[in-house]
């Protein structure tokens, strides 16, 4: 899985160090659309970096 923008994270654990973050802040709605984007976004990068077209 790639690196994201230099950050040295993977797409994967940056969305974990997300959650964490969204969780204390407090499970509100925003947030979790936010997480439920996020996470469609990074499995389709995931699947086309994996040569499947989504």
């Amino acid at each position: 899985m790639p690196y994201w923008a230099g950050t040295g994270f993977t797409e994967l654990e940056l969305y974990h160090l997300l959650c964490i973050r969204v969780s204390s802040f407090g499970q509100n709605m925003e947030s979790l659309k936010l997480l439920r984007l996020i996470r469609i976004f990074i499995s389709n990068s995931y699947m086309s970096n994996l040569g499947y077209i989504v």
